[in-house]
């Protein structure tokens, strides 16, 4: 069983009213041990480094989640973490924002391609393999160089096609996918598997990229269900470690000051 979170959002977040203790409860009752709350911050192109830093939003999260985990010590391990979207596109910025906090936990998340949100576009009209491989590319960039923990949902891209009945699949640019596994287990990072609270059938990444990541030497995976309300926390951990299982994997990694530890799954 899986017994440890490492994507949750709360009310910190921008996208989430999840109250802390709420969250921490549910994650109680569902006898996990361990929650890794990594709230947005969002790092966009064409922002100075100095007006990418809001560090009054930094230090109220900061303050609200070591407070949280003083409330809950003894009972469950809450775990200090951010998710850091489109790190390479203001570096300094998110260097600056790692060294002034004491994170656990940073996953490197990709939610922006061609300036725009990936939620935001209409894909029944866009060229998705054009879209698909730019997608890798950035990806690529972050693998390589951006300072994080694990890669997020590192097939997002497929998420928002599907919703609209359309297949985006990062497996038709496996050439990029994979360098971007090999640049991730050559710095010692990891992945994550995602399973975006249920919002998808599979969770991500897929199978194909999982078993991928496991012959290219990768062994650092988190597991994180992306909740952004109390009720989804852990939803869909079953199917995740089955396909943990079958990629070949027998241990989930989790955290503490930004050094891996692992548990047998």
């Amino acid at each position: 069983m899986l017994k440890q979170d490492y994507h949750i959002h709360c009310e910190l977040s921008p996208d989430s009213t999840a109250a802390l203790d709420v969250v921490c409860s549910q994650a109680y009752r569902l006898g996990l041990e361990e929650v890794a709350f990594t709230d947005h911050y969002e790092l966009i192109e064409g922002v100075t480094a100095r007006g990418s830093i809001r560090r009054e939003y930094l230090e109220i999260s900061r303050e609200k989640l070591l407070a949280c985990r003083s409330r809950w010590e003894g009972r469950i391990r809450v775990v200090f973490g951010i998710e850091l979207g489109q790190c390479h596109k203001q570096p300094e910025a998110a260097s600056q924002i790692l060294a002034s906090n004491p994170y656990d936990f940073v996953l490197a998340s990709l939610h922006r391609v061609a300036h725009r949100d990936l939620s935001l576009f209409d894909y029944r009209e866009e060229d998705c393999e054009a879209l698909g491989e730019t997608y890798a590319r950035e990806l690529l960039e972050i693998a390589r160089a951006g300072d994080y923990d694990c890669l997020s949902h590192l097939d997002l891209i497929r998420r928002y096609p599907a919703f609209q009945g359309v297949s985006l699949r990062m497996e038709d640019h496996m050439e990029l996918v994979e360098e971007i596994l090999k640049q991730v287990v050559r710095r010692g990072k990891g992945i994550e598997i995602n399973t975006t609270a249920g919002s998808l059938a599979e969770p991500l990444p897929s199978l194909a990229i999982l078993k991928a990541y496991r012959r290219l030497g990768g062994e650092i995976v988190t597991t994180g269900s992306d909740a952004h309300r109390a009720e989804d926390v852990a939803k869909g951990f079953d199917r995740a470690e089955e396909l943990l299982r079958e990629a070949g994997f027998s241990y989930a990694a989790r955290y503490k000051e930004r050094k891996p530890y692992f548990v047998k799954l």
